[in-house]
C-alpha cells in the first residue's frame, strides 16, 4: 500500500510463530531476493536508556518487529527484523519509525520460518531453517508443521518444516506455558513437501 504508514501499524509486528505481510509465497525455500522498501534507514538496535526491549521469561513473550518504517520488499531476511518483548512492541515500532516515510507498493513474501524465541531470558530472532530444531540427515527426518503453537487451526497453507525428533522441542519454543492444543490431523497442501536441504536442515519445499 502506498502512502504514509504510521509507526503503530500492526504490520510492523509479527507474532512469535508468524510471518510477514502477505502477498505472495516463495517457491523454493530461498531467503534471497530482498530489497529494502524505499529509502528506509535501519534502526539502531541498541537498548535505549531505561527501555529494555529484549528481556523475556517464557515462550510466547517475544515478537518480531521491523527494523525500518516500511519493512522489506521481496523475500525478507532475518536481519530485517529484531526480536523484542511483545509488551515493548509498540515502543519498538516507534523507535524503528520515528519519522514515518512514504512506503512503496511491493510484493512481500510470506516467510513463516522467521520467528522470535525466548532464549536464555532474551528475545532472539530465529530462522527455523537454520535452527537446531530443523537439523536432519535425510528427507525422512523432516515433517511439515504449522508455525503456530497449535497445529489444529493453524495456517496449513504456509507450513514450515521441523525435524520429527524435535517436534516437542519446537512446541516448547513457541507455546506459552500451560497452553492446551486441540488434537487434530492437519491436512497440508500437496504443493509442499518436507525436505532435508544441502545444509542438513528441514525446509518446506515447494513441489513444482
Amino acid at each position: 500500500m502506498s502512502g504514509m504508514r504510521s509507526a503503530l501499524l500492526s504490520a510492523f509486528l509479527f507474532l512469535v510463530a508468524c510471518g510477514g505481510q502477505t502477498t505472495a509465497e516463495p517457491t523454493d525455500g530461498s531467503t534471497d531476493g530482498t530489497t529494502d522498501a524505499g529509502s528506509d534507514v535501519a534502526v539502531d538496535t541498541g537498548t535505549d536508556t531505561g527501555v529494555d526491549y529484549f528481556s523475556c521469561v517464557a515462550a510466547g513473550d517475544c515478537v518480531l518487529g521491523f527494523n525500518t518504517c516500511c519493512g522489506p520488499c521481496g523475500i525478507p531476511k532475518l536481519t530485517d527484523y529484531t526480536a523484542v518483548n511483545k509488551a515493548k512492541a509498540e515502543a519498538w515500532a516507534k523507535k524503528a519509525c520515528a519519522t514515518p516515510i512514504p512506503c512503496p507498493d511491493c510484493v512481500v513474501w510470506d516467510e513463516r520460518s522467521l520467528m522470535a524465541f525466548c532464549t536464555a531470558g532474551k528475545c532472539t530472532a530465529v530462522d527455523v531453517r537454520t535452527d537446531p530444531v530443523s537439523e536432519c540427515a535425510t528427507d525422512a527426518d523432516c515433517v511439515l508443521r504449522t508455525a503456530e503453537c497449535c497445529e489444529c487451526g493453524g495456517d496449513v497453507a504456509h507450513p514450515i518444516a521441523i525435524a520429527k525428533k524435535n517436534l516437542a522441542a519446537y512446541a516448547g519454543k513457541v507455546c506459552p506455558p500451560d497452553t492446551g492444543c486441540t488434537e487434530c490431523a492437519p491436512v497440508y497442501p500437496s504443493t509442499f513437501r518436507p525436505a532435508c536441504d544441502a545444509t542438513k536442515h528441514c525446509v518446506a519445499q515447494a513441489v513444482k
